[in-house]
């Protein structure tokens, strides 16, 4: 998977971009595919991410890696996602919490996407195997303590 990406640019030069489906929860796994597709000669959009509670958070970190676009998969009312075992998995509460990362950002999109376009945005998202992350801002590294 990790030369995937470096193949079809190689095979494929008139491709755009090349955008990964992402399922997994697990905040390692989740972030070394971002980290794969997040290139300068690669713009990164995630067009399928999950729709779990945990993935939820995961809109943060794609934006603070310049992200262009992120949406989960099946966040609707159908059951579809779960049909096969019998009761969907989608609630109203789980579309709530994807709604308020969305409400959040919403008024900012414009800002956000031009800022990031000029590589000023960090963002992140809680690794829960860590519960800190640092980032540099302005003349020193800030850790901060999440969760």
């Amino acid at each position: 998977m990790n030369h995937a990406l470096d193949i079809w640019k190689a095979t494929a030069p008139s491709l755009d971009l090349i955008s990964p489906d992402i399922y997994m929860t697990d905040y390692a796994r989740y972030m070394h595919v971002v980290n794969i597709y997040a290139r300068k000669d690669n713009a990164l959009f995630i067009p399928e991410t999950t729709n779990s509670a945990l993935g939820a958070k995961f809109l943060f970190a794609a934006v603070g890696h310049g992200a262009i676009g992120w949406s989960p998969f099946g966040l609707d009312l159908t059951g579809y996602a779960n049909a096969p075992l019998g009761a969907p998995l989608v609630d109203e509460k789980l579309i709530d919490l994807f709604a308020l990362n969305y409400k959040l950002l919403g008024p900012m999109e414009g800002e956000i996407a031009k800022l990031n376009f000029e590589g000023k945005v960090q963002a992140v998202a809680e690794d829960p195997a860590v519960h800190t992350q640092s980032l540099e801002l302005g003349r020193g590294r800030r850790r901060w303590r999440m969760g």
